[in-house]
């Protein structure tokens, strides 16, 4: 027979004909229980909620370990790790003391969410601080290094502000034991590779940094490899975490600054190799403390 004069195709189904287009015998062949389907052929989409926070599951912020570097004035480096947006920082330094002086108190601060929210703000607008994703490492074993760190000592710093976040933890030591050394040294610890180099030969060596703006190089390098150990996301922390107080940038801190700093682009005391050995490596002005 022929289809045509049998019926026709309509909406998805074939329909045939009765004895009139209106009255008599119609069949489909859709199933009475057929709901269908849809396809989205469409990404899906992050939106904000209440409490500004992204909801896309696949955000790159959403979980990992992140190493920050600020090369302004003095310089600094430190982490934060998020699980499913729980954010904590992890900044160390001589936050207690005399601010040129090479030596101090060593000092480990932990901001919770609302405080670390705070503190990227101040890092990503007001010191022009780059965040990179370290993608080898655990959030909860890195999350255990620093608390066990922070959790080594009950002894709190003197300064008001800082009284209930930080702790004493060691001596402070800017050629041995800095916000470099320590970022870097728990990271590690935590078994990121990130710090391993292959030579020629076959071995591998420990890169050692101890200004933020030699980690800031390699990092970058790293970033723009195609290994992805390293992943900048400088940008998704600005898209995520918007300039609310509309800070504008510092400029620099000048010669004080530039030399007695962990240190942004030079150091009198730690030198201004481009990657090398930390001096922590062989004890520092004072020892190293990094314990």
């Amino acid at each position: 027979m022929d289809p045509s004069r049998s019926g026709q195709w309509w909406n998805g189904g074939w329909q045939r004909w009765g004895e009139s287009e209106w009255e008599g015998e119609k069949t489909s062949s859709f199933r009475s229980d057929d709901r269908g389907s849809i396809t989205l052929i469409e990404k899906s989409k992050g939106y904000w909620i209440e409490n500004e926070i992204c909801e896309k599951t696949s955000d790159i912020l959403a979980n990992g370990v992140f190493l920050w570097t600020e090369t302004k004035g003095t310089g600094h480096a430190f982490v934060s790790v998020h699980k499913e947006w729980s954010m904590h920082v992890y900044t160390y330094g001589r936050f207690d003391g005399n601010p040129i002086s090479p030596v101090g108190d060593g000092v480990l601060i932990q901001y919770g969410f609302t405080k670390a929210r705070e503190y990227y703000q101040h890092e990503l607008y007001s010191m022009s601080a780059r965040a990179f994703k370290i993608m080898d490492v655990d959030e909860g074993l890195t999350l255990a290094i620093f608390q066990k760190k922070w959790l080594s000592s009950s002894t709190q710093p003197n300064k008001d502000k800082i009284k209930e976040t930080g702790r004493v933890i060691n001596k402070y030591d800017l050629t041995g034991s800095n916000c470099t050394t320590t970022s870097v040294d728990a990271l590690k610890l935590a078994g990121t590779s990130a710090f391993t180099v292959n030579v020629p030969i076959g071995n591998t060596y420990t890169e050692d940094f101890v200004i933020p703006s030699s980690l800031e190089r390699h990092l970058s390098q790293l970033a723009s490899s195609s290994d992805m150990l390293v992943v900048e996301v400088t940008s998704a922390m600005k898209a995520a975490i918007p300039n609310g107080e509309g800070s504008s940038p510092m400029k620099s801190a000048g010669p004080i600054g530039e030399t007695f700093g962990s240190s942004g682009n030079s150091s009198g005391v730690a030198g201004s190799s481009s990657s090398g050995v930390s001096p922590g490596t062989f004890g520092g002005s004072l020892g190293s403390s990094n314990d």
